[in-house]
């Protein structure tokens, strides 16, 4: 019981984290919209200027990250439920670990998208699919080739990491065994990353 009352407060830190980190997901001058049952954000004209795409990115990168958050939390949640011994071990390879990384896939991506517009990368969207892509090391070189810097803790090694899997759509298609870092270094390179990708968009208006 009392390794339960433990791991239950260190799910409810980390949700309750993930809430005061992502909790302002939507500062910026846009709508919440349901379209075909998908919430997304309605910023009106397509983005043919540089700020509302960077602007854009980041807010959805960081809805990804929340995501990623949340979920990590529940997978505790539900060891706790099914009183697994090794409470750490299921949420990191267990049935939610597909989508935790997934989303964190995704929120690397966007935020570094993001950074790379934001400091007067290419805006379209054409260049940003086919020529960025899902490969998140290109994303960081494309940021950093603009001036990027970001005091993310292991922010190469980390997106090193999981960039196979993600680009390859392990995570959503075809899981295999593959080495990836602990969530906990994910998350804080997360953060880190979010916050001064966030500073950039601000500095837009």
């Amino acid at each position: 019981m009392a390794v339960q009352v433990s791991v239950n407060q260190q799910a409810l830190s980390i949700e309750r984290a993930a809430v005061e980190l992502f909790s302002h997901i939507f500062s910026y001058d846009g709508q919440l919209v349901h379209n075909r049952g998908i919430c997304c954000l309605d910023f009106g004209p397509l983005f043919a200027v540089s700020k509302d795409v960077a602007q854009r990115l980041h807010v959805l990168g960081r809805s990804h990250g929340m995501g990623a958050n949340r979920l990590w939390a529940r997978a505790h949640e539900e060891g706790i439920r099914m009183g697994l011994g090794n409470i750490d071990d299921f949420a990191f390879s267990g049935p939610f670990s597909l989508s935790v990384n997934l989303l964190a896939g995704l929120s690397f991506e966007l935020l570094l998208k993001s950074a790379y517009v934001a400091l007067g990368g290419q805006s379209k969207d054409s260049y940003l699919r086919n020529e960025i892509g899902h490969d998140l090391v290109i994303a960081l070189e494309r940021a950093k080739e603009q001036g990027f810097y970001s005091q993310a803790p292991y922010l190469e090694e980390v997106v090193g990491r999981i960039n196979e899997p993600y680009k390859k759509n392990w995570f959503r298609y075809n899981p295999q065994d593959v080495l990836l870092p602990e969530f906990e270094a994910i998350n804080s390179a997360l953060v880190s990353l979010e916050a001064d990708v966030g500073r950039l968009c601000k500095a837009l208006d």
